[in-house]
């Protein structure tokens, strides 16, 4: 954007994603205010009445009248409170931050949703497992397990696994994680379920370095795992949204039946009060008390006989590869004698011929010395 104090607001931004919404966003603030970010600015610092808080209603239904009409396109509430809240973060960016009363703030932020989350059961995760292939399982089982953002999913790493006792039983805690949206500490647990497919992935990638992440995708790939596994499986979602959160939904719903409302959220990562906080030896007590409600192998015996059952597919696989090869040389050989034994049989026809003919000639020779 041609805009140096919204470009330094941008360029504050780390992840990507969340820079090209709110690149998006601050156009049409813009666009609506038609001012420059620095003549923004200017107008917040002169604001003595509240009125750039006040405007920003009108800028939210700009969005859902007037630029749904100019563009042709349907704007969702949900993608205007976003522009609200982005042009929000601006002024606080700028250490002016806007001041809303309790309903005010509450009455900006409303949205209607126009989609709705699927809502998996363990009879979904299972049937959904059985059709995925390693590092699908891997998406599904151990996301199911953690319970956190797509966006800390993809930060674990070879080594934050390889230095866990994998042998131990279930759950095992994975140790503290800094959440990227709310900065906030998670510490989540590998289930019975989880277990067997880490195992499998460490085992199927020796030569990966600790510092290499497992999941190379973007956040957005992960949902499209996942909705590629349900349709493999033959589920129908009925018009609702499959994505990586709905992992994340169904572990908290799980946890929640079980455990205080600040232990589920310590686990899965949420913000709490700071005295809250209890040990990792406290949490796994509760985790281990809800892990029943979770898993979709039972003691996980189902998850290791079908990777041991792959792992020997994949090894006769191995071994009718490199016998197909041997068979192919020896196919190869085969001709190459047959086109020898040809020419072999030639020279010995012409030979079998030179020879009559040195008798013919010999016994011509013979009769003439005997008259």
């Amino acid at each position: 954007m041609n805009d140096l104090e919204v470009n330094q607001f941008l360029d504050s931004i780390v992840k990507y994603s969340t820079k090209s919404s709110y690149k998006t966003s601050m156009k049409f603030y813009l666009e609506w205010a038609n001012k420059t970010g620095k003549e923004l600015l200017e107008i917040k610092r002169n604001d003595k009445d509240f009125a750039v808080e006040n405007s920003l209603f009108a800028f939210k239904k700009w969005i859902l009248e007037t630029k749904k009409t100019m563009s042709g396109k349907n704007y969702s509430s949900h993608f205007a409170v976003a522009c609200v809240m982005t042009a929000r973060s601006f002024y606080d960016f700028y250490r002016m931050p806007l001041v809303f009363r309790k309903q005010e703030a509450k009455s900006i932020k409303q949205s209607t949703r126009t989609t709705s989350d699927f809502l998996f059961d363990k009879e979904d995760l299972a049937k959904m497992a059985l059709v995925g292939d390693l590092k699908q399982r891997y998406i599904l089982l151990v996301g199911k397990s953690v319970g956190l953002r797509a966006s800390d999913f993809t930060t674990f790493t070879y080594g934050q696994f390889r230095c866990l006792k994998l042998d131990n039983d279930a759950p095992i805690a994975i140790g503290e994680i800094n959440t990227i949206k709310e900065n906030v500490p998670a510490f989540p647990f590998l289930d019975s379920d989880a277990v067997p497919i880490v195992k499998a992935i460490l085992e199927s990638n020796r030569d990966k370095l600790d510092t290499d992440k497992i999941i190379a995708d973007t956040e957005d790939n992960l949902s499209v795992v996942l909705q590629t596994l349900a349709k493999k499986a033959s589920l129908d979602p009925h018009g609702k949204r499959i994505r990586f959160h709905c992992l994340r939904k169904f572990t908290i719903d799980h946890l929640s039946a079980l455990a205080s409302e600040s232990q589920w959220k310590q686990i899965v990562g949420k913000a709490i009060s700071e005295g809250a906080y209890v040990s990792t030896d406290q949490l796994r007590s509760v985790y281990l008390r809800a892990m029943p409600s979770l898993l979709i192998n039972g003691n996980g015996l189902k998850a290791k006989k079908l990777i041991e059952l792959e792992t020997a597919l994949k090894s006769v696989e191995n071994e009718n590869a490199t016998l197909k090869t041997r068979v192919d040389q020896l196919q190869k050989t085969i001709v190459e004698l047959e086109s020898t034994s040809k020419s072999m049989h030639k020279t010995i026809t012409n030979l079998d011929e030179d020879v009559a003919e040195i008798k013919t000639r010999l016994g011509i020779k013979e009769k003439v010395r005997i008259d």
